[in-house]
C-alpha cells in the first residue's frame, strides 16, 4: 500500500471512529447532576470509558434506575472537557496547562487510564514543585513523583518540608531518603574529582629523563593529560598553587554537602 493510500485509509478510519462516537454520544440518555448545574451525557459512552460509571450503570443500581447520577469531583465547565475528550481519536480538546489539574481529578476519580496518562505526560513537562510532588503521590503518578522527589531532594526549604510533612509522612520519607541518595552521589563524584586532581599533582613532580628535550616534555605531559580526559595545558599541570584551589573548592563544596 502507498503512503497517500495509507493516509487515505488512516484519515477514513478516524473519521469513521469519530461519526462512530457522535452517533453514541448523540444518545443521550442519562443527566449528570453538579449541584445547581446539569448536563445530558450518552450512558454507553461513559460505561466504555470508565470502570467506576459502569459499575455505577450496571443492572440494579439505583443511578441506571433513576438515570441521573451526581458528580462531586468537577464542575459542569471541566467534566464537559472531561467528556469531549472520552470520545476515541478525539479532536474536541486538549490536556492542557490550565486545565490539566481538573482533568487528572476527574479521571483519577473515574479510573479513566488513557486521560490520565496524557495529564502525566503533560505534567512532566511542567517544573517540579512541592504542589506538583503531593499531587503525583495523591493520584499515584510514579514517574511525575519520582522527578519531582529528585528535583526537590537538595532545594526544599523549612517550610516546604512542614507542608510535605502536615500532608503525607511518607513523601516526607521518600524525600530525605532520595535526598541522601543525591548527597552519596555527589560525594562519590567528588571524590573521584579530588582523587583525579591529587594524580595530576604527583605525576607533575616526577622527575623526566633529561635527554627529552621542551617539546618532549610538553608532549609527554599532554599525553598523560589526554589519556586521563583532562584538558589542562603544561602550565596548568605545573601549577601547585592552582591544584591546592581546585582542591579546596572541592572540599568545600563536599562540607557544605554535609551540612
Amino acid at each position: 500500500m502507498s503512503k497517500d493510500a495509507q493516509q487515505r485509509t488512516d484519515t477514513h478510519t478516524c473519521q469513521r471512529s469519530e461519526r462512530t462516537a457522535d452517533s453514541m454520544a448523540g444518545t443521550s440518555d442519562i443527566e449528570l447532576h453538579f449541584g445547581v448545574d446539569s448536563m445530558r451525557a450518552s450512558s454507553a459512552l461513559l460505561r466504555a470509558a470508565s470502570p467506576v460509571f459502569d459499575g455505577m450503570l450496571g443492572a440494579g443500581m439505583a443511578e441506571a434506575q433513576q438515570r441521573v447520577i451526581k458528580v462531586e469531583v468537577a464542575s459542569k465547565t471541566d467534566f464537559e472537557l472531561f467528556y469531549r475528550l472520552l470520545f476515541p481519536a478525539s479532536r474536541k480538546g486538549k490536556v492542557g496547562k490550565k486545565n490539566v489539574d481538573a482533568l487528572l481529578a476527574i479521571s483519577d476519580y473515574y479510573q479513566v487510564d488513557f486521560l490520565k496518562e496524557a495529564c502525566e505526560k503533560k505534567l512532566l513537562r511542567l517544573p517540579a514543585t512541592v504542589d506538583r510532588l503531593i499531587q503525583a503521590h495523591k493520584h499515584g503518578l510514579k514517574r511525575q513523583y519520582q522527578r519531582c522527589l529528585s528535583a526537590l531532594a537538595l532545594e526544599s526549604k523549612a517550610e516546604d518540608m512542614a507542608r510535605i510533612r502536615h500532608f503525607s509522612a511518607d513523601i516526607l520519607l521518600d524525600l530525605v531518603v532520595r535526598g541522601q541518595e543525591v548527597r552519596t552521589q555527589n560525594l562519590q563524584i567528588l571524590r573521584l574529582e579530588i582523587t583525579s586532581l591529587q594524580r595530576t599533582a604527583v605525576d607533575s613532580m616526577k622527575p623526566v629523563p633529561s635527554d627529552l628535550g621542551p617539546a618532549s616534555i610538553w608532549n609527554l605531559t599532554f599525553a598523560k593529560d589526554r589519556d586521563r580526559g583532562q584538558h589542562f595545558d603544561d602550565a596548568t599541570v605545573r601549577d601547585l598553587s592552582k591544584f591546592k584551589r581546585e582542591l579546596s573548592q572541592k572540599l568545600s563544596h563536599v562540607l557544605q554537602l554535609l551540612r
